[in-house]
Formats: C-alpha cells, structure tokens, sequence
C-alpha cells in the first residue's frame, strides 16, 4: 500500500461528508455529523501487532481523528478511522458508499487521464458478516454499526476483516 493510494483514499472519505451531506440525511444534528469515537481506543497495540505479523511503535492519532498503527505509509499499516457521519438504514448508507466510490473513481480517472496510466476502478464489494452493513472498497472495509459508520483500512481484505472483528463490537 503506498502513501499516495492511502492519501487519495483518505482525501475522497474526508471530503464526502464536506460537499454531499445536504443530499444525505443522517442521524444526528443540521451538520448531519456524529460525535467521533476515540479511534485510538478500539483496537489494542498488541491486537494490532497480532494482527499485523510484527511489533509495532504506540498508535498515533492522525489530524483526522483517525488511528494509525504501524509505521505511516508502510504496507504493515493498519488505519482506523471513526467518520463523524451516521446513516438512519442500510439502503441510505449503500448508496452513500457506491456514490462516493463512483466519484472517486471519476476523479481518479480525471486526474491521471493524460498520463497514459490505466486505472483500475474500484469496485464495491459487499462484506455481509459485518456490523449492520459493510462494504470493501480496496483497500477499506467501510462498515454501518448502529448507524455510524467505521472505516479501516489495511494490507488487504482479510487483514481488514481481522481488524473489524476486534473494533466493531467496540464501536458504540
């Protein structure tokens, strides 16, 4: 996982809530934003390193609110990141994540578009045996739990889900 992949995705989750939520309706509030959860405080130092594979330096809090776990930019990174957003169903949180995903995929596209790279969309792919609804959308799990929503980010599929396993009962 590379720092530009990493930074891409965190910009285009960050940037959602700041120019979409007027067409949303969220739980709480006129700004339509949750209280944020202490990222830092739902997975261990030791869950992550078991994780992981390998010892790992204390979490870090990112300026977002997000935890870092490992060392940033580096493939044995994982990242969680409680969004201050909440969705009233399932159906409402789907078409948020498929909306922000196909304008993330256009910005890409638009970005990179005279650079002769080929872009690989990327796909949202549905993770049922998670929290009320869930959804990874490489290299994130973005994950409904009591109408809040809950994005981890690591290596890959599996590691996201050993994440989610530990972070998402904790999640309230």
């Amino acid at each position: 996982m590379t720092t530009f992949l990493l930074e891409g995705i965190a910009v285009s989750l960050l940037m959602v809530p700041a120019f979409g939520a007027e067409r949303r309706s969220p739980i709480t509030g006129p700004d339509r934003r949750t209280a944020q959860a202490d990222a830092c405080a739902l997975l261990t130092k030791a869950e992550a390193e078991a994780i992981l594979g390998q010892p790992i330096g204390a979490p870090a809090k990112g300026s977002s609110g997000e935890c870092h776990y490992g060392e940033e930019g580096d493939a044995a990174e994982i990242i969680v990141y409680p969004m201050m957003l909440g969705f009233k169903s399932k159906e409402e949180f789907h078409a948020f994540v498929v909306e922000d995903t196909e304008a993330m995929n256009a910005r890409t596209k638009e970005s990179l578009k005279n650079t002769g790279v080929a872009v690989k969309e990327t796909a949202v792919e549905p993770v049922p045996q998670v929290g009320d609804a869930a959804y990874f959308v490489d290299p994130s799990l973005v994950v409904l739990s009591h109408g809040r929503v809950l994005n981890i980010t690591a290596a890959d599929r599996q590691q996201a889900l050993a994440v989610a396993g530990k972070v998402v009962p904790r999640f309230k």
